[in-house]
């Protein structure tokens, strides 16, 4: 869609891309189920941001917000710092919202050995995030609906990695319990190593990690500047052990 103001100089055009609907299904903190919407033409592909958080909390059903900083305070701080821009009465989004998400250490979603951009580059059609995989299965992205598909084909999901920006400790990108990710230590600010994990210093015993992830639209206007949907709060999920 392309929306016109009227101003002092003359008509301005400013490019506007639809949002993920924000009533997202969701079974329990395992599976999320996402109907992508139809965008106009200078739309480029969907992004999937996320953040991984350290807790001594066990949730086996779906997150309330009452239980954020129980989780992890850093999870209470990101989900409210990130809460305004997810209003969707805002038909103009910041330009920088690419950098509002990594400036609090949240990353693209990647896909194992796979271009998640060829899967969220076609808007229109139902994609299903699967973190109920338990080993030697792994959290999974599904190209359609695995509730009326159920031999659609997984591709595992994959950690963020690039080097000087975030490197996953030991090169596991997998989406695990594992203690990879949730060891405090291994954050490391110098070596950009599990920079996309949020430390739990008062845990002191079982450790369980949640992903927090949130998906936006993905353009560019005319000038080459980047133009943003409304960005979508997808959901909290406990990672598998």
């Amino acid at each position: 869609m392309v929306l016109s103001i009227l101003g002092s100089c003359g008509i301005e055009e400013y490019m506007y891309l639809e949002p993920v609907d924000p009533g997202i299904p969701l079974t329990l903190n395992t599976q999320a189920f996402i109907r992508l919407p139809s965008e106009p033409y200078y739309f480029r592909y969907f992004i999937i941001y996320y953040r991984i958080y350290i807790s001594g909390l066990l949730v086996e059903g779906t997150v309330s917000t009452e239980q954020l900083e129980r989780i992890n305070s850093s999870l209470f701080s990101d989900y409210y710092a990130f809460y305004p821009y997810t209003n969707t009465d805002n038909s103009v989004v910041p330009t920088t919202m690419g950098s509002i998400f990594s400036n609090r250490k949240y990353y693209p979603l990647a896909l194992e050995n796979n271009s998640i951009e060829s899967y969220l580059g076609s808007s229109s059609g139902i994609i299903t995030l699967d973190f109920a995989r338990n080993f030697p299965l792994r959290p999974a992205f599904f190209p359609g609906d695995t509730r009326v598909n159920r031999t659609l084909t997984p591709i595992n999901l994959w950690r963020y990695s690039e080097s000087g920006i975030m490197n996953p400790y030991a090169g596991n990108r997998y989406f695990t319990n594992h203690s990879d990710l949730n060891t405090g230590s291994f954050i490391n600010q110098n070596t950009f190593t599990n920079l996309d994990i949020a430390n739990n210093n008062s845990v002191s015993g079982p450790k369980y990690t949640y992903v927090s992830m949130y998906i936006m639209a993905y353009g560019m206007d005319n000038n080459f500047s980047p133009v943003y949907s409304t960005p979508t709060f997808i959901g909290i999920f406990r990672l598998p052990d």
